[in-house]
C-alpha cells in the first residue's frame, strides 16, 4: 500500500537533485550542444518532479477508489515537451543551420 513515506521519499530525492544541479551554461560563442544541455537540465528536473506527482496519485488512489492515476503521470515532461523543450531544440537547430551557412 502506498503511504505518505513514499511521497516523502520522492520529496527527498527531488531535494537532492536540486541541490546537486549545476545549471548548464551558454558561452559567448555558443555551440548547439550547449543549447541542448539546457533541455537536459529540464528533463532531469522533470523526471524527479514527475515521480513525485505520480507518488501523490498513487497515494490518493490507494486511499480513494476510482482515482484515475493516469492524470498524475508525466505531467511536467508533458508540459515542457511541446513548449520549452521545443524552443530549446529549435534554437539549437537554428544555431546549427546558421553555423553551417556561415561556413559555406
Amino acid at each position: 500500500m502506498t503511504d505518505s513515506r513514499d511521497i516523502q521519499h520522492y520529496w527527498d530525492m527531488l531535494r537532492l537533485c536540486a541541490a546537486g544541479i549545476q545549471p548548464s551554461r551558454i558561452s559567448i560563442d555558443p555551440e548547439p550542444g550547449e543549447i541542448m544541455a539546457l533541455g537536459d537540465d529540464l528533463r532531469t528536473l522533470a523526471r524527479h518532479v514527475d515521480r513525485l506527482v505520480s507518488a501523490y496519485g498513487d497515494y490518493l488512489a490507494a486511499n480513494c477508489p476510482g482515482v484515475d492515476r493516469s492524470v498524475f503521470r508525466d505531467q511536467l515532461i508533458g508540459a515542457l515537451d511541446g513548449n520549452a523543450l521545443y524552443e530549446i531544440e529549435s534554437a539549437a537547430e537554428q544555431l546549427q543551420d546558421d553555423m553551417m551557412e556561415a561556413a559555406e
